[in-house]
């Protein structure tokens, strides 16, 4: 599709330069901006509804002062903004404007009416109206094509195809705008000046409800300001020659309602509106209602600014006007004509439901707080009776968000704020009103303040802060700060990917970086898996294995985090997987990575925890007896397992009761890990009883012990790097409780990685410079050859089992991040209906700060039946690690493979976090180590095998996808769909529907 010219500005936007992007400089959209969900400055300052010196990026001078007189002409020269003409080439889309005119037609003019039926206005209005004026269609089409959007996920060719036709067409409206104003301001009162101004008017509501589709409330509010000018000059030059039509009245009250309800959460002169508004007419349906809460409104504006000398409304004579208000609507039920018969009676439900939110925010704003608490309830009571028959059909649902709103505020039980949240849900999904959101995060956030955080009356919070009847914030004060902000976008986000906000969103950046670390906990993963290097070649594999390891897991990272910051779900690669494949596959293509992920997530938090107890077990083997046998040394497979099953008791109960500790956990852990691994450098370095080897040999010495050739030996060797490094793409599960998560998650893998290499990096060249005889340490009985490394350095038991004690400690820490983030990935499955028992596993708990624990406990259980495992081979661990780290870098691949195979990195090439050239580079390491890392780590770690030492890694990996692919055949086939995706996408067996 071609774009029409675009006008450049002579300088770059500050907003880009903050934001370290380089501005493309086009008017009166950057595309920049909008590819990254930034709101773009240069569209709303460059309208310039304002009295201003006309500055891309800055507003100079003071905005209107309300109650100002102004001539008329002067008025509208003040707001029309100067900005050079587009006399672009012809839409290139001609062809599709029926269609989008059709659609308007069927289903926007029907979300838009407060009644639709064969009186809907903005059919018999507005639509020949587009007939007869260009600035008028463009809007329609710009609005049909924003709104059709709202049918395709982001990964669609189709979304970015409507995306793109709405910026053509709303560029294109912006560009004639201004000159068809200076037009109407040069035009002599007329007939024909009526009509260009009526043309006017309708063209900056219909921007109105386009901005309020696409979340812009910058743009929204000067839009506003822009209808109260035109309306103003025209009832002043207009009005006094020629008398408004119906097609004025309804422009002009739908100005007025949207005014009204915007200024309701916000106690700002500025946002004062017209008040000659007529509301006594048929197709004003509530606007008694409106014009009540607007001089309640300014009745609180008078009273929050302490004038004396205005006479104080009465909350008495408010009551007796809403009842007339309610009266007079219900008398309007019956002579007006429906499209559903039975949306007459939902109707009356509505408005009820008006009625008794006026009560309630007439008494919150002028009464005492405390004297109206029983009416209050009471109304509160009567919105959620009325609403849940109104909810049946949803013929009213998009007139629904401020009474909703009004109620929400008031609602101080878990039922109540479900059925809110239910209600609003629906309302987004049915008017396709991405702006809605913000009301229901808002409420949200407003919900979850306890005690005297939450004040009884959210007007408080109303007069010390900008918004607007969709609450976006002013930063700057303290309930909504930045923090909250980045919670209510991610809120957003991940609703425009189809999914319902349910965890808890408590934590930031240098946070998720810390639950990488843990993740990893290198120290200990190194420590638990020393004996494949070992084996493979001593110090020379231990050290160059792990720089080689490190380097290759960080391209894989920067892959991955490519992927998240365009797709930042609970559901990790899963996801994204289904989202990049192609219709035809992405089902099946999401089953086997998910299977892949969530099982690759088990499996490594079973083998953290049994590795755990392995290294407990050998940790207290450093006390012997008079003839030097360890304590533990004749320990029963069943004794073993016992303690393998207290960790793993430990590991869940941590996360399932103190969800919202975790965060001071971890970062407790980076302390723990900084004290612990530098008093085991110094001790074993200052110590070493038994001496230190030479450089040389740390860096070069090569003993191979496994049996196998040297270079497939070195390979084997590579097992304890990529295990200790193989969690990093687990945290993608939490993307879902992370503020920022498209920003932050991506920065966390990158650079907890980064810090996870340089750790194991610093930990393992002092080990090297210690190790007793590798043969010995080769063919240890239990596998864990850190705790005799330990005691040969320091020369006593004591002084070992101390160093031993910070690896203990971060194992089980280590268990506990693992067994947060596995719980996750199940959920997030479970969600999208692919476990068995998805109803029960799918729920969180909200007792306990929101975690999915059905999904925790579900993890569990299959951890604990696999460890049954080490009773017919002690060599269990070793499947257990191997096959984790399988399953999770499979797991990895797999959206890397779809997005540089299949889509030639298309849908990144505009994320948050783009690599570019470097990201091609990333991606090919990533999937030529996934075609080594699979059959390696199946082999077993010595060739001279027998069936306790036998890998078990390939038996469990094939049989795993042997089930699941049997389970897709039974059941996946026929009932999985695969996530959430929007009407007229794919239905379960891929095809359009």
């Amino acid at each position: 599709m071609t774009a029409p010219s675009m006008n450049v500005a002579s300088k770059d936007c500050p907003k880009c330069k903050s934001r370290r992007i380089q501005c493309d400089r086009t008017l009166p959209g950057c595309r920049k901006c909008l590819r990254r969900n930034y709101e773009c400055p240069g569209y709303g300052l460059i309208l310039r509804w304002k009295q201003a010196i006309p500055s891309r990026g800055r507003l100079a001078g003071d905005g209107p002062v309300a109650g100002d007189p102004r001539d008329p002409d002067r008025t509208l020269r003040e707001v029309v903004s100067l900005t050079p003409v587009d006399r672009g080439p012809s839409s290139p889309l001609d062809s599709v404007s029926g269609p989008l005119l059709h659609h308007f037609n069927q289903n926007i003019a029907t979300k838009l009416a407060w009644v639709d039926g064969p009186e809907n206005p903005w059919r018999q209005i507005i639509l020949p109206l587009s007939h007869a004026s260009p600035i008028v269609r463009y809007s329609l089409l710009a609005m049909s094509s924003e709104d059709l959007t709202h049918k395709y996920t982001i990964d669609r060719p189709y979304f970015h195809q409507l995306k793109a036709q709405s910026l053509y067409y709303r560029d294109k409206v912006l560009s004639l705008l201004p000159q068809h104003l200076e037009r109407l301001l040069k035009a002599p009162v007329s007939f024909d000046c009526a009509n260009q101004a009526r043309f006017a008017l309708a063209t900056v509501l219909l921007l109105y409800n386009l901005e309020l589709c696409a979340a812009k409330a910058t743009q929204r509010r000067l839009h506003i300001q822009g209808a109260r000018a035109i309306i103003q000059w025209k009832l002043q030059a207009i009005g006094r020659h020629l008398p408004p039509d119906v097609a004025d009245n309804f422009l002009r009250y739908e100005y007025y309602f949207t005014a009204v309800f915007n200024g309701l959460t916000t106690f700002d002169a500025t946002y004062d509106v017209i008040d000659d508004i007529p509301i006594h007419d048929k197709i004003a349906v509530f606007g008694d209602f409106v014009r009540i809460m607007h001089s309640v409104t300014r009745a609180e504006r008078r009273k929050f600014s302490g004038s004396s000398d205005i006479e104080t409304t009465r909350v008495e004579d408010i009551v007796d006007e809403i009842e007339t208000a309610r009266g007079r609507a219900l008398q309007l039920n019956q002579i007006m004509r429906f499209q559903y018969p039975d949306a007459r009676h939902d109707f009356e439900h509505l408005t009820h439901m008006y009625y008794h939110a006026s009560l309630i925010y007439s008494h919150r704003v002028l009464s005492d707080f405390g004297s109206s608490n029983d009416l209050i309830r009471a109304s509160r009571d009567a919105i959620l009776e009325h609403l849940s028959h109104l909810m049946e059909r949803a013929y009213f649902a998009h007139d629904l968000v401020w009474p909703l709103f009004v109620c929400g505020t008031e609602c101080r039980s878990p039922d109540q704020e479900d059925a809110i949240e239910r209600a609003l849900l629906g309302v987004i999904r049915l008017s396709g009103s991405l702006e809605r959101r913000r009301v229901l995060s808002f409420l949200r956030m407003f919900w979850r303040l306890e005690g005297d955080d939450r004040p009884v009356n959210w007007i408080a919070m109303a007069r010390s802060r900008a918004a607007d009847c969709s609450f976006s914030p002013k930063t700057s004060h303290p309930i909504m700060d930045p923090p909250t902000v980045d919670k209510i976008t991610a809120d957003s986000n991940l609703a425009a990917l189809g999914y319902t906000p349910e965890l808890s969103r408590n934590r930031s950046t240098w946070q998720v970086v810390f639950m990488v670390f843990i993740l990893a906990s290198v120290p200990y993963g190194l420590s638990t898996t020393m004996l494949y290097s070992i084996a493979g070649g001593g110090s020379a594999n231990m050290i160059w294995g792990w720089i080689l390891v490190s380097l290759i897991m960080l391209c894989v990272a920067a892959s991955l985090a490519e992927v998240t910051s365009v797709y930042p779900t609970a559901g990790g690669v899963y996801y994204q997987t289904f989202a990049l494949s192609p219709v035809k596959y992405r089902r099946v293509a999401a089953w086997i990575c998910g299977w892949s992920f969530i099982a690759g997530n088990i499996t490594i938090t079973l083998a953290v925890n049994f590795a755990t107890a392995l290294f407990l077990i050998e940790s207290l083997n450093v006390f012997t007896d008079a003839a030097g046998v360890g304590i533990t040394e004749d320990f029963q497979a069943y004794q073993t397992y016992l303690i393998f099953l207290g960790i793993t008791l430990v590991c869940h109960v941590i996360p399932a009761f103190g969800n919202k500790w975790l965060t001071h956990l971890e970062t407790f852990a980076i302390f723990w890990t900084l004290v612990g691994v530098t008093a085991i450098i110094i001790t074993i370095l200052v110590v070493a009883s038994n001496g230190r080897h030479s450089a040389k040999y740390v860096f070069t010495d090569f003993s191979p012990q496994s049996g196998w050739p040297d270079g497939w030996s070195f390979c084997i060797g590579l097992l304890q790097a990529a295990y200790a490094l193989s969690a990093t793409g687990m945290i993608t599960s939490m993307c879902e409780e992370v503020r920022a998560p498209a920003i932050q998650v991506p920065k966390a893998i990158v650079g907890g990685l980064t810090l996870n290499a340089l750790a194991g990096l610093a930990f393992l060249i002092p080990i090297a410079f210690v190790l007793p005889d590798i043969s010995y340490l080769a063919n240890l009985p239990s596998g864990q050859p850190v705790p005799p490394i330990f005691k040969a350095a320091t020369g006593n038991s004591a002084g070992a089992f101390c160093l031993l004690i910070p690896l203990l400690i971060l194992g089980i820490i280590c268990g506990v991040g693992c067994v947060t983030a596995a719980s996750r990935s199940v959920w997030a499955f479970a969600r999208d209906g692919a476990i068995p028992g998805s109803k029960w596993f799918k729920k969180v708990e909200p007792r306990l700060d929101n975690i999915p624990l059905n999904a925790m406990l579900l993890g569990m259980v299959i951890e604990l039946l696999l460890g049954l495992i080490y009773f017919g081979s002690t060599a269990a661990y070793n499947a257990f690690s191997g096959v984790g780290v399988m399953f999770l870098t499979l797991s990895y691949a797999c959206p890397i493979a779809v997005s540089l195979l299949l889509r030639k990195r298309q849908d990144i090439k505009n994320c948050s976090f783009n690599l570019g050239p470097l990201g091609l580079f990333c991606n090919i390491v990533c999937l030529a180590w996934t075609c080594l890392a699979i059959p390696l780590f199946s082999m077993p770690t010595f060739m001279d095998v027998t069936q306790e030492t036998m890998n078990y890694a390939s038996v469990v990996f094939v049989g795993f996808f042997i089930i699941s692919a049997i389970w897709y055949w039974v059941w996946g086939y026929q009932n999985y769909a695969g996530p959430p995706t929007e009407e007229g996408m794919e239905g379960p067996h891929g095809h359009s529907e």
